[in-house]
């Protein structure tokens, strides 16, 4: 048979089965492989691809999407957020803090055997240098805290204790900010 001689019925028959092969081509090439490939340059280094251009990666001066993605991907804070929703929950800090009657002191208790890349344990003193820098360093976030806190102290070797100028409900909520992760005493100052 000629391929002129073919119908127009025939052509749309032919065309539907090249497009349902095509797509079926499409869907296979594209599925995801069981197996998964790692990258790595030997060297302990992280490659991140962006199209952004982090400004610092500070966590004290962060403020921008750039760094801040960056530096929330790269550590861990007090409280973080419930994927999906608003509710913080509890990540380097055990439990929610133990507010005062007053509303101006929180108290937080502290997981135990974290340590920082530089091998310093993450402890209560740690996290409260991490507070006092991030404001003292008066980096581009230092307002979220610094017009709030008033001092922030290891109260044991596990437990911070924070004392506000004025009573905030949602305090615990800046402690999930992505700056405010706690950094290594060691290789920081203010």
């Amino acid at each position: 048979m000629h391929w002129s001689f073919l119908s127009a019925r025939r052509w749309v028959q032919i065309t539907q089965v090249l497009t349902v092969c095509l797509c079926l081509f499409v869907v296979v090439s594209c599925s995801t492989n069981p197996q998964t490939t790692t990258l790595t340059s030997g060297d302990g280094r992280i490659t991140v691809g962006t199209t952004l251009k982090p400004r610092t990666l500070d966590p004290a001066d962060a403020y921008e999407l750039a760094s801040l993605s960056l530096v929330y991907n790269m550590s861990d804070r007090l409280y973080t957020y419930e994927p999906g929703s608003t509710e913080i929950k509890p990540q380097l800090a055990t439990a929610f803090p133990k507010v005062s009657p007053d509303g101006l002191t929180y108290t937080i208790p502290l997981r135990q055997g974290v340590v920082f890349h530089d091998g310093t344990p993450f402890n209560a003193e740690a996290m409260a240098f991490t507070i006092r820098r991030f404001i003292e360093n008066k980096g581009k976030p230092a307002f979220l805290l610094g017009d709030v806190v008033e001092s922030a102290k290891a109260t044991s070797e596990y437990e911070l204790t924070i004392k506000l100028k004025k009573p905030f409900a949602a305090f615990p909520s800046l402690l999930a900010f992505a700056g405010v992760c706690p950094v290594s005493p060691k290789a920081y100052e203010i």
